[in-house]
């Protein structure tokens, strides 16, 4: 099926986001290799194409790596933004006290605690599910973190991790303390219930980076899957949800596409971004 979205828009487009997990990435968290390769060729065709996750830089680049795209990343759901060119385009860290009573939270009910930094990660209380969490990232995370160096270096956001089922019962509460402090919370995976200021989203960082780098809205297309992927997808031009995605990514999004495991991704960029993309010699 044409797309009306692509052939009425008015500006080519110049710079498109992916989400990782559950988008690029396919069941294994590796990428797609279809989806790698419609990636490479935007970047040939002149498309700045951005990593947008919910996860650290850190763990964020060897993906970039591994494909061949700049390292310009909307990082942390919006919190912090990278641009390869530009360096850091913004940063919105939780404040240091309200990140002591959300570890304290987490720690009094054993609900894994991670806190993420502009350059790590660090479990804050591990339970069980921490080796579910690392064996999904493959990175190396700090044990522990001490309160003073929260008062000096606050985290850019932190994340409950359970079983969908036991998060669940405890969300509410989460979520009330997340009210009182000010703050917002977030779905990113059915396991991981995360914490960030109010100003915090997908849709916010690439809306800064688009200004940083003077690309209009309407030349910004996006592709995701989950609750904090929504922003992004209604801000964005042009937007993409995978089928696999949550009802809310689809609702909020322009288009469905294939799922991660069949290469979505490249769906997306072959028939609704190239088509209108500048082309280089």
């Amino acid at each position: 099926m044409e797309s009306p979205i692509a052939r009425n828009s008015r500006l080519p487009i110049r710079l498109l986001a992916v989400d990782l997990d559950g988008t690029l990435l396919d069941s294994d968290r590796r990428p797609h290799p279809r989806s790698a390769e419609a990636l490479r060729r935007c970047r040939r065709a002149g498309v700045k194409v951005v990593l947008a996750s919910g996860r650290v830089a850190l763990t964020m680049a060897p993906f970039a790596d591994e494909i061949g795209l700049e390292r310009t990343f909307v990082c942390c759901n919006g919190a912090h933004v990278l641009d390869s060119v530009a360096g850091e385009v913004l940063h919105t860290p939780l404040p240091a006290e309200a990140a002591l009573e959300i570890l304290d939270f987490g720690r009094r009910r054993s609900l894994q605690t991670n806190l993420y930094f502009r350059d790590r990660i660090a479990f804050g209380f591990r339970s069980a599910f921490g080796d579910v969490y690392l064996s999904r990232v493959r990175f190396a995370v700090v044990d522990g973190v001490a309160d003073d160096e929260i008062q000096r270096d606050p985290p850019t956001k932190m994340m409950l991790l359970a079983e969908p089922s036991e998060l669940e019962r405890h969300r509410p509460e989460a979520e009330a303390l997340a009210s009182r402090l000010g703050l917002r919370t977030v779905l990113s995976e059915p396991d991981y219930l995360e914490f960030l200021v109010p100003t915090a989203d997908k849709g916010s960082g690439l809306r800064a980076l688009s200004r940083r780098l003077g690309i209009a809205r309407e030349a910004c297309a996006a592709i995701g899957d989950y609750s904090n992927d929504v922003e992004m997808l209604r801000w964005a031009g042009l937007s993409a949800a995978m089928a696999n995605g949550n009802d809310e990514a689809k609702r909020a999004a322009a288009l469905v596409v294939s799922s991660n495991d069949e290469g979505g991704v490249a769906e997306f960029v072959e028939r609704f971004v190239l088509d209108d993309s500048p082309r280089s010699e």
